[in-house]
């Protein structure tokens, strides 16, 4: 069994016991897939940019989009079966002016050096009325206040032993789109007309000690006033 399925299964017995606490509990990733789903619909134009294996177009398929996989890499796992692959990159987007219906990225934006140019770049490809979602990690949260420090060699190492996340899926970060007021001045500053922000705080689920641990910050980040520090952003702007 690979270290990362090993923490699959640890990670689903934590899960049981945080449903169990609180039934009605979120993870941003399920709030993010839930986003793109009520914007999806058959004939519905989606590139999911940073596709990494194709895996979201695959899971979304009987939506009956037209969902195309885009990525400045190609991933050694990617699927190529589920929908069309474009090599390419996010500042330079291969698609004529006012042409897609929807775009989505789940923690890209971090790794990107200029996001202005490329929010900017995904407005002009979409149609008007149409819609960008992206999820990214928020810098101030503790854990990567804590990671920044780390040089991107060790942080990969870490975060391969520790969550079992491949090397070839950890990048280096810039988080230059990842605070409350960046996001907001960059939509505006792109061109997007309109845009919602939701902040969630994600509990850990990987070991016993981080669970408990990640509990304690939930229910302290999850007051309004601290909503600034929770993990993940949840965007939805609107061209």
């Amino acid at each position: 069994m690979s270290r990362y399925q090993q923490i699959l299964d640890k990670e689903k017995h934590w899960k049981k016991r945080l449903y169990r606490w609180m039934p009605a509990y979120r993870f941003s990733n399920d709030i993010y897939e839930d986003s793109i789903k009520e914007n999806l619909s058959e004939g519905t134009v989606w590139v999911d940019l940073g596709c990494g294996r194709n895996a979201l177009v695959e899971e979304l398929k009987d939506y009956k989009a037209i969902g195309i996989g885009l990525d400045r890499l190609e991933h050694p796992k990617l699927n190529r079966d589920v929908s069309p692959f474009l090599l390419s990159d996010i500042e330079m987007l291969p698609f004529r002016d006012n042409s897609v219906n929807l775009l989505t990225s789940n923690t890209v934006i971090e790794h990107i050096a200029d996001p202005l140019s490329a929010l900017t770049e995904m407005c002009r490809c979409l149609k008007p009325g149409g819609i960008l979602i992206f999820r990214t990690p928020n810098k101030l949260h503790i854990l990567n206040l804590i990671l920044k420090i780390v040089p991107e060699g060790l942080k990969a190492r870490l975060i391969e032993k520790i969550f079992g996340v491949p090397s070839e899926d950890v990048f280096p970060t810039f988080y230059r789109a990842n605070r409350l007021r960046d996001i907001k001045l960059l939509c505006i500053k792109a061109g997007f007309s309109g845009y919602e922000i939701k902040a969630i705080e994600d509990v850990h689920t990987a070991f016993g000690f981080f669970f408990y641990l990640s509990l304690i910050y939930y229910n302290f980040a999850r007051l309004k006033p601290m909503a600034f520090l929770r993990t993940n952003f949840i965007v939805t702007a609107r061209k």
